[in-house]
C-alpha cells in the first residue's frame, strides 16, 4: 500500500510552486517591458521602461556584481536560517526570495534591473521589488505579534 505523503510533504511543495510563479510572473512583466520597450502613462501613474545598473532608489549605480553577489548571500542566509523563522512567518519568505531571485536573474542576464512601475511619487519599480517589500513587511508584522 502507497505511503500517504505528509503534510509537511505538500508544504514543501506549495512553497516551490509559489517561489516559481511569483519568480515567473516577474520575469514575464519584465519581457514584456524590456520587448516593448514600454512608456505609457495613465495620469496617476504610468509604465516607463527602465534599465537600473544600482539598487534600490538608483544607489550603488553599476554595482551590478557586487549586487548579484549580495542576492546570492542573502538567499543563502534565508534558505540556512529558514528553520529558525517561526512555522507561520516562514510563508513570507517566498516573496522575499522570489524577489530576490528575479532581480538577481536581471543582473545575470542583462547586467542590469529591468523597473516598469512609475507611480510618480516614487522611484520606478518592478514586481520582483514589490515582493520583497511586501514579504519584508509581512514578516516583520508576523514577527511582532
Amino acid at each position: 500500500m502507497p505511503k500517504k505523503p505528509k503534510k509537511k510533504d505538500y508544504a514543501f511543495l506549495i512553497y516551490i510552486l509559489l517561489l516559481v510563479g511569483f519568480v515567473v510572473i516577474d520575469q514575464l512583466t519584465k519581457w514584456i517591458a524590456h520587448s516593448t520597450q514600454i512608456s505609457k502613462d495613465f495620469g496617476g501613474f504610468a509604465f516607463t521602461y527602465v534599465q537600473n545598473t544600482g539598487a534600490s532608489f538608483g544607489i550603488l549605480k553599476a554595482g551590478g556584481t557586487y549586487l548579484a553577489w549580495i542576492s546570492v548571500i542573502v538567499l543563502g542566509l534565508i534558505m540556512y536560517f529558514h528553520d529558525r523563522f517561526p512555522k507561520k512567518a516562514r510563508i513570507f519568505l517566498i516573496p522575499v526570495s522570489a524577489g530576490i531571485i528575479g532581480n538577481l536573474l536581471d543582473r545575470l542576464t542583462h547586467g542590469f534591473v529591468i523597473d516598469f512601475i512609475n507611480l510618480k511619487v516614487w522611484p520606478v519599480f518592478n514586481i520582483a521589488d514589490s515582493l520583497i517589500v511586501i514579504g519584508i513587511i509581512a514578516l516583520i508584522i508576523r514577527l511582532w505579534k
